[in-house]
């Protein structure tokens, strides 16, 4: 099964899925053809999902908007549960440019848990199409199987992505000097990095 929905608030309390999978849509260029895959794949997924699990992203013109509230799951998940599982650094999850592949056993909304939540969360943006295909195929068995699909995110392999990607993104094209700009979000994420690199040697 899947929804399009513009926000994580949509999802009712009540709804009866054992796991509920978030596509949080890239923003930045580099990555946006992941969009598109989804998108296309989007109904061919949920189906494969069966009704245990739905998938759930963003319609299209929405992307923002769906966006912005799993900006504020991912922080309020990070912050406030230990049984989180974050693939990847933490920066690579919150820095807020996606895309972003959540799995939980309940619906997320962007407001403090009363009570733990299970669920993982990986960052999708150093993958390539064939490994994504595979990740998807992976954890749509572990739910059709009985597996815990949150078991397949938590044991993937985070890739690395390009530098290059990170330079891409920082460019935005907006009406400013010659059609380009810089995004200074972008800029100072890239510079957290480095500081967190620079840190871990």
């Amino acid at each position: 099964m899947g929804y399009k929905i513009s926000s994580f608030l949509s999802v009712s309390r009540a709804d009866g899925h054992e796991h509920f999978l978030y596509y949080l849509p890239a923003r930045g260029m580099a990555s946006l053809w992941l969009n598109e895959w989804v998108n296309s794949n989007f109904d061919r997924l949920a189906s494969k999902l069966g009704p245990q699990a739905v998938l759930i992203t963003a319609p299209d013109g929405q992307e923002a908007e769906f966006s912005k509230s799993g900006d504020q799951v991912l922080r309020l998940l990070y912050d406030s549960l230990d049984p989180v599982v974050f693939r990847g650094p933490a920066s690579d999850l919150l820095h807020g440019g996606g895309p972003v592949l959540i799995v939980s056993r309940k619906p997320l909304y962007p407001e403090k848990p009363e009570e733990e939540i299970e669920c993982a969360a990986i960052n999708l943006s150093a993958y390539d199409p064939q490994r994504l295909a595979v990740l998807f195929d992976q954890v749509i068995d572990a739910v059709q199987t009985g597996a815990d699909p949150l078991d397949v995110i938590s044991g993937s392999e985070v890739g690395k992505g390009s530098p290059d990607y990170e330079y891409i993104e920082a460019l935005e094209l907006k009406p400013n000097i010659f059609g380009i700009g810089i995004d200074g979000n972008a800029v100072i994420g890239m510079l957290k990095k480095w500081r967190e690199r620079r840190q871990d040697r």
